[in-house]
């Protein structure tokens, strides 16, 4: 009987340690309560393996560590997605790749230490531990990566992408980079500084040739906003567009709210959709050419309270692209460029319509009440439901709150998504939900509230 209990003692030991790692990986890791049901569901079916070990011929128990080691690598896989958050190398390698007009043998070098993963994003040679100095010397074009804080010391050079980035020589040291992960979460980013990825001026062509339509990239955009960036927008979207209604798509950018506008409203409804930036106008037109949509217009145009034109400001070098373009004045509008647009107004562009605008989505960095104004006939009308983005670090001389009586005169009541849920506009304060920096950073994006729904009052 001995061996027996030494057999079984070299399963259950194991067993209980990797169920006592599992509830150290959700509390450490600050993961959902929910969490905690998968080892205790490992508990239970040890118990219950350890009740049959006395039964002839069974082995049961010898299932027990490959059980709960399941169990944590599904907790522990349930995490990774949040790290994805504080490893922004998509966004470096597309900003990278909007760089095609440099060589593609120009170097990337990088500031007095390695970061993880850029040669992979890069696709380029890499020149590590470089000063300012060395940057600023370097003859002949180059990529560089440098700390904000080292822009000062760098004249002649424009920057291509920024973000924050763990500022420590590798992630191969994973625990750590976990735990500065788990406290950024916390708003504490002493882990991370911020990166700008600069280019010399006189490396950018005026003229940045149109990339090549990839529905590979486009379909992974749209379901990336829906099932992680934007899961309660989407969701909010896709439940109240129907087959056969009319939606407007004001600022569609890349399309990713626009796939499931399209998708929702079905070969007999149809989607028109606004772009002013060029290069984004001529990505949607190939999209549109690409998929044969006959159920989707496209506007190369801005709207306003009235038709015309107007500057749009890109705070991106010339030729590049910015989801933060906007008709507003900005104050560092230095660091970007100006494009004369075509302007639209909504209720002349759609006073022959023959059926009734179902569904507003609009994202215009700040010239929400404009386009409001330029539809205001529409919108007593038609009451279409309305989903749009607005920030008072965006507005200039009026605050959110305006935009919010403005609506309620015509007839609306208003939420705004919040924790997973719609909350009412009357709770909403900007101190509380729109926390920014002096810069006007946004201070916790994960506690930050600037996608509001309205609705007619029936």
């Amino acid at each position: 009987m001995a061996w027996k209990a030494i057999w079984g003692f070299i399963f259950l030991f194991p067993t209980v340690l990797i169920l006592a790692a599992n509830v150290g990986l959700i509390y450490v890791l600050h993961m959902y309560r929910a969490f905690y049901a998968i080892p205790l569901l490992g508990l239970a079916l040890l118990a219950y393996f350890h009740f049959q070990k006395g039964k002839e011929n069974n082995h049961l128990l010898v299932a027990a560590p490959f059980w709960v080691i399941l169990g944590f690598l599904i907790c522990f896989g349930a995490f990774l997605p949040q790290l994805e958050e504080f490893r922004p190398y998509d966004e470096l390698g597309e900003a990278l790749a909007q760089s095609e007009q440099v060589d593609p043998k120009t170097p990337v070098m990088i500031e007095n230490t390695l970061i993880h993963n850029i040669p992979f994003y890069a696709k380029r040679f890499v020149i590590r531990d470089q000063t300012p100095q060395d940057i600023q010397a370097h003859v002949g074009p180059a990529l560089a990566f440098v700390r904000a804080s080292s822009m000062a010391e760098l004249t002649g050079f424009e920057s291509l992408w920024s973000g924050m980035i763990y500022d420590f020589p590798s992630e191969s040291q994973f625990a750590k980079f976990i735990m500065a992960c788990v406290v950024a979460q916390e708003e504490d980013l002493s882990k991370f500084a911020l990166y700008h990825l600069v280019i010399p001026k006189l490396a950018l062509s005026m003229s940045q040739p149109s990339k090549r339509f990839s529905k590979t990239k486009y379909l992974y955009r749209a379901y990336k906003y829906r099932y992680r960036d934007d899961v309660d927008e989407l969701k909010y979207l896709v439940n109240n567009i129907s087959k056969g209604d009319f939606a407007l798509d004001v600022g569609a950018h890349k399309g990713g709210y626009l796939h499931w506008m399209r998708k929702g409203v079905g070969t007999k409804g149809k989607v028109v959709a606004f772009e002013p930036q060029p290069s984004l106008f001529e990505y949607l037109s190939d999209m549109r050419q690409a998929y044969r949509y006959e159920n989707l217009t496209l506007h190369h145009a801005g709207l306003s309270s009235e038709e015309g034109e107007l500057d749009l400001y890109i705070p991106k070098t010339a030729g590049l692209t910015s989801p933060e373009a906007t008709f507003e004045k900005r104050e560092d509008d230095e660091r970007g460029h100006y494009v004369k647009v075509p302007v639209l107004q909504l209720d002349k562009l759609l006073a022959e319509r023959t059926s009734p605008v179902n569904f507003i989505k609009m994202d215009v960095e700040g010239h929400e009440l404009e386009v409001f104004k330029g539809a205001a006939d529409l919108l007593e009308k038609d009451q279409p439901k309305l989903m749009f983005e607005c920030e008072n670090r965006h507005l200039n001389s009026i605050v959110v709150e305006d935009i919010f009586a403005y609506l309620s005169n015509l007839g609306y009541q208003g939420s705004f998504f919040w924790n997973g849920g719609l909350v009412p506009v009357t709770e909403f304060k900007a101190d509380q939900h729109q926390q920014i920096q002096e810069d006007k950073e946004i201070v916790n994006k994960k506690r930050y509230a600037n996608n509001f729904v309205f609705e007619p009052i029936s």
